[in-house]
């Protein structure tokens, strides 16, 4: 599996360039960005695109400002749309949290989460740790979330950023 994690600017600037033998997932923050539509622009310029819409939820108290979680259903869409697909580019604002937690969660898909957290650069990825528990539910494997929290670095130092978040619905 072949996966490029980068940020809006990047992907932009990789589709600017010209034609892409990727499947591109971007991942857009609720609140919107002029550049998504930049991106738009060029979608003829990779093989498919997908587009997830959530916000970078690390605490509890995120909801209360009106901030959108990945939801159970939409983590289940993007994984069957992957099935058989092999080289992905994975985009969120940054290119840390979300899209490492996503590219972690697809290959803990295929593989064994140590392998899949090869995917990752640890050293400037830090995984979304609700995306990270919403794939260990979505995927039935408890062993996602126990690897990501026993090795990646949480932006968050609480011991669980997820303790107090609501259940997962399964819609």
């Amino acid at each position: 599996m072949d996966v490029k994690i980068c940020s809006t600017e990047e992907l932009l600037d990789i589709l600017q360039n010209g034609y892409v033998d990727s499947y591109v997932i971007s991942i857009r923050d609720t609140a919107g960005s002029s550049l998504y539509a930049e991106i738009d622009k060029y979608v003829l310029n990779c093989i498919n695109l997908f587009h997830l819409y959530f916000d970078d939820i690390w605490s509890p108290e995120h909801l209360f400002y009106n901030y959108h979680t990945l939801r159970y259903g939409q983590l289940l869409a993007l994984l069957k749309w992957v099935s058989g697909k092999n080289s992905f580019i994975i985009q969120c604002t940054s290119g840390l949290s979300r899209s490492a937690a996503i590219a972690y969660v697809i290959g803990c898909g295929r593989m064994k989460p140590e392998e899949a957290a090869k995917l990752l650069d640890l050293n400037k990825h830090h995984p979304n740790p609700f995306v990270v528990k919403l794939g260990a539910k979505v995927l039935n494997n408890p062993s996602i979330e126990t690897y990501g929290y026993s090795n990646f670095t949480m932006l968050d130092t609480r011991d669980d950023p997820c303790k107090g978040m609501p259940e997962f619905v399964e819609s």
